[in-house]
């Protein structure tokens, strides 16, 4: 855990967070008056009502934001988690977006009785998390940790052929 940076942080919480919230209903159907209709045809949590595509897509993100968390603690090398941070970092920008146009124009059903609820609107801002903490975290270059600190650059060579 000590390897952890704030970007890692981040990116876990978000992934967590969207994750818990894609159970609460993102979306509630109204009345023309502004009266709240109950819907007894079915659900309107985030994995029922944003497609499969788009679940999918969710699904993605949870899981590059905790395979990032995951590889920064577990890591043999520095390799998996900058690897993990970058197509985070690119796949979690794009399916943020796509998330974005869905939630707030592409809602299911007609806009005059779709309203978006809390959830949904927690759900966006967990969902950019996401690839705000992979960002982070290639940024940060760690020079102050413990282990950048014990490090010791190898003795200088002479140049070859002198």
């Amino acid at each position: 855990m000590s390897r952890m940076r704030v970007g890692e942080w981040v990116a876990g919480a978000g992934a967590v967070a969207l994750l818990v919230l894609m159970f609460f209903d993102w979306f509630s159907l109204s009345a023309a008056d502004g009266r709240h209709v109950v819907l007894l045809a079915g659900s309107l949590t985030g994995w029922s009502s944003l497609g499969w595509l788009m679940d999918l897509l969710v699904a993605i993100a949870i899981f590059g934001g905790l395979a990032l968390s995951y590889m920064t603690v577990k890591r043999a090398s520095p390799a998996w988690p900058v690897g993990a941070a970058v197509l985070t970092w690119i796949l979690g920008s794009l399916i943020f977006l796509v998330l974005l146009v869905r939630v707030t124009i592409a809602q299911p059903g007609p806009d005059a009785f779709v309203d978006v609820t809390l959830a949904g609107y927690l759900g966006l801002v967990a969902a950019a998390l996401v690839p705000l903490g992979a960002f982070l975290s290639i940024r940060d270059e760690r020079t102050d940790s413990a282990e950048a600190r014990a490090y010791t650059p190898p003795p200088a060579r002479s140049v070859p052929g002198t």
